[in-house]
């Protein structure tokens, strides 16, 4: 019995290493060109910054990543927000992040915006 058992285990050793080669790019990760959403953790300068910034983190990993792509313009309308504090500060960066979330739904006009080609959004970066 115990013979048994360790002639499979040996053989199950050496398959899996034949196996391996093949099975090492079903787990390479996918560049889908997303922004590097931790990064606006490691730039934090203050406290504010940092639970803001983790938010935010834990909102792009955690709930987005769940959902179908729903947003209608490019830059995504989470990482609008965080460069319209970055760029414009606390009370501006909020009245620009609620501007842009008003305007994103499916009746946008398409005559006040520019069509990306590639990505076949609406071009609407912080200005």
């Amino acid at each position: 019995m115990i013979a048994l058992l360790l002639v499979a285990c040996f053989s199950q050793g050496n398959a899996q290493k034949v196996i391996d080669p093949e099975l090492r790019t079903l787990f390479t990760p996918v560049k889908t060109g997303m922004h590097h959403h931790i990064s606006v953790i490691k730039g934090a300068s203050n406290e504010a910054e940092l639970a803001l910034g983790a938010a935010f983190y834990v909102y792009k990993t955690f709930i987005s990543s769940q959902d179908m792509p729903s947003c209608i313009f490019s830059p995504s309308c989470s990482q609008y927000a965080v460069d319209a504090f970055q760029q414009k500060g606390l009370i501006t960066g909020w009245l620009a992040t609620f501007d842009r979330l008003s305007r994103c739904h499916g009746l946008a006009n398409p005559a006040h915006y520019i069509l990306s080609p590639d990505k076949k959004l609406f071009y609407d970066p912080v200005h």
